[in-house]
């Protein structure tokens, strides 16, 4: 006899489970939640499809579409509890109040897997001029709508490139793209004029600042293959030398020289 027709005799009905796949992150409250609510949903479908089954077999009735509909319902409760976990894992790489960024040690591991392939890398590392005045001058809610206008229009930008943002702690941003020194540095002047339209859409931050404030960048480059280590480090110096020579300017360096580009007029 089917295993379904046995179930519907109710002779084993114990035996009617939720057939998820393993959960392979730590479940948070609102993860465990939500699949809990999935479950819960789930059985009472398979409850009230099985009722059907025991009514149809006392009638004589055939029960090959109840049975490929409890089927359909375990399909449909694992496609909606892998996707609630996979959206879990995505916003656990963000940053957890700056949601656009990808948190440091994501930012990492994805520039790693990108820089072993041979090809054109470029790192950025993005300072915001004078972002501890910022928060003194004007509070905290200011400075945090500051650096959502940053998270937005740097990983909004990079998108179009095939790169990305990470906040790298404080007012610091990790840049990555896959582009050579003048296309990046092309594109780090594009990310200042989404800023400012950002920043000029915002009556408040308008009203209190005037001006949207600037940042400063160091890039690192290279054609081939790439080490992380050695490429933020290098970066790290160069954004200082842009800061050295008055902020609001990016620097590169090529043969041997360093070249330091104004940003914003």
């Amino acid at each position: 006899m089917p295993r379904f027709r046995r179930l519907a005799e109710g002779k084993n009905p114990a035996e009617i489970k939720i057939k998820t796949k393993p959960v392979e992150i730590k479940r948070t409250g609102v993860l465990a939640t939500q699949i809990s609510r999935l479950q819960k949903a789930a059985e009472s479908m398979r409850k009230k499809e099985m009722k059907e089954m025991q009514q149809r077999l006392k009638q004589g009735k055939p029960i090959t579409a109840s049975i490929k509909r409890l089927k359909q319902i375990d399909e449909k409760l694992n496609y909606l509890t892998e996707s609630r976990i996979e959206q879990t894992k995505t916003r656990l790489e963000r940053d957890p109040k700056f949601t656009t960024f990808y948190n440091d040690p994501r930012f990492a591991e994805m520039a790693r897997t990108r820089l072993v392939h041979p090809a054109n890398h470029s790192i950025a590392m993005v300072d915001i001029d004078f972002f501890k005045k910022v928060n003194d001058k004007y509070g905290h809610g200011i400075g945090d709508k500051i650096l959502r206008i940053y998270s937005e229009a740097f990983q909004g930008i990079c998108r179009k490139y095939k790169g990305f943002a990470g906040r790298h702690g404080g007012e610091e941003i990790g840049v990555y793209l896959p582009l050579r020194r003048n296309e990046t540095t092309e594109v780090l002047h594009e990310v200042s004029v989404e800023i400012e339209k950002k920043f000029t859409a915002d009556p408040e931050l308008v009203r209190k600042m005037k001006k949207s404030p600037t940042f400063s960048a160091g890039i690192s480059t290279v054609e081939g293959k790439g080490d992380y280590g050695r490429m933020m480090d290098h970066a790290d110096v160069l954004l200082y030398v842009s800061k050295d020579k008055g902020r609001n300017r990016m620097t590169t360096h090529f043969s041997r020289k360093n070249t330091t580009i104004k940003i914003k007029p």
